[in-house]
């Protein structure tokens, strides 16, 4: 298992001068008070780690994080992130969940979205994670009707603007369908009309790149043979937030908990959602893992090798399921392949609880990679 290089504490704050040792100590403790984490609090943590990181420098900075709270940069990113975007709002008496907060500050998220969700929770409605989810799809939906760009353009017919493919209907030279198919993104349909009027793809594979479908619930042919592995399971950080949950653990984690924020322990079993966010639920995973809180785990991801979270975890046994899973609530299977990660010493046990679905495989390194 790789080994934490976790700084003492004591000599993290040695190597400081005194008035940045006595700042960063304040705003430790300020942020450690802030950590009951209501909309507001949140934006004030992410508004201090703005200033320690401006004080410490990047490197400094990292070394802090796990020290202090034993987070990752992905973590302390995701609340300077929300100070950033919501700096001039006043969210003491608003009711966001901190998981809507967090998705409503991605840059990916446009702003009438964010302003969609303050007027909202101005009138006195509690903004929960899914509802975040819905202001942002139905935002990102919307048609925007300047026109191509000719630097942005996907391909004949496409052009790239924020994150969405628009495909022309009147594109001679590939059939509409194929088009939405082959795009691994939000895909929205413009037809050619003199009124300029748009509708969403209603293609059977579109619905699987919506932000709308990042979830995806374990089948049981994972989670038995989980079980098997890991005997128990003491922590599902993803969980669907069913009664009773998909994933029998003794300790559940919802959207609206917001997982990432949370120190994780003992044996884990990992789902995450499967949009962009997929990176930090994976650094998440193995920086608990490899801080020794975490002692086993096994992680089911969509097999995406290209991808630098997927280079994370390189150096874990890992188990490519052979087919396509069928998640819960689907009845159909998933457009992509899954891999299983396992994370722990007990490789033996691993292989014989997940040898009948998939080859497993170890990353050999070579003698110039050492």
């Amino acid at each position: 298992m790789p080994q934490s290089t976790e700084v003492p504490v004591d000599d993290l704050y040695a190597s400081l001068d005194v008035e940045t040792r006595i700042v960063v100590q304040q705003r430790t403790s300020e942020i450690k008070t802030l950590m009951r984490r209501t909309a507001q609090d949140i934006v004030d943590i992410g508004q201090k780690l703005i200033e320690v990181k401006e004080r410490l420098g990047h490197g400094v900075f990292g070394a802090w994080l796990p020290v202090e709270f034993g987070w990752s940069r992905t973590t302390a990113v995701r609340f300077m992130r929300v100070a950033e975007q919501f700096k001039f709002a006043n969210l003491a008496n608003l009711s966001i969940a901190s998981s809507a907060l967090y998705l409503l500050a991605e840059s990916s998220t446009p702003e009438s979205a964010r302003q969609e969700a303050l007027q909202r929770a101005e009138q006195g409605e509690h903004i929960t994670y899914r509802g975040a989810q819905e202001m942002v799809a139905a935002q990102k939906a919307m048609p925007m009707l300047e026109g191509h760009v000719g630097e942005d353009r996907y391909l004949e017919g496409g052009s790239r603007q924020s994150g969405q493919v628009w495909v022309d209907l009147a594109c001679p030279e590939q059939p509409p369908s194929m088009l939405v198919s082959e795009m691994p993104r939000d895909v929205v349909v413009m037809e050619r009309q003199a009124t300029g009027e748009a509708y969403q793809a209603t293609h059977k594979m579109a619905v699987h790149f919506s932000s709308q479908t990042v979830e995806h619930y374990t089948p049981e042919t994972i989670i038995a043979p989980t079980v098997a592995c890991l005997g128990e399971i003491d922590l599902d950080p993803c969980s669907d937030g069913g009664e009773p949950p998909n994933v029998p653990a003794h300790t559940h984690y919802t959207a609206a908990d917001d997982g990432l924020t949370h120190p994780w322990h003992g044996r884990v079993y990992m789902n995450p959602p499967y949009g962009r966010e997929i990176g930090d639920w994976v650094e998440k995973l193995c920086a608990e893992h490899e801080a020794g809180r975490v002692t086993e785990a096994i992680a089911l991801l969509p097999s995406r090798t290209d991808t630098q979270w997927w280079r994370r975890l390189r150096m874990y046994l890992v188990c490519f399921v052979q087919g396509r899973l069928t998640f819960v609530g689907s009845q159909d299977p998933a457009p992509f392949p899954s891999a299983v990660f396992y994370l722990g010493q007990d490789t033996a046990r691993f292989c014989c609880a997940f040898g009948q679905l998939g080859d497993i495989y170890r990353r050999i390194e070579t003698e110039e990679q050492r």
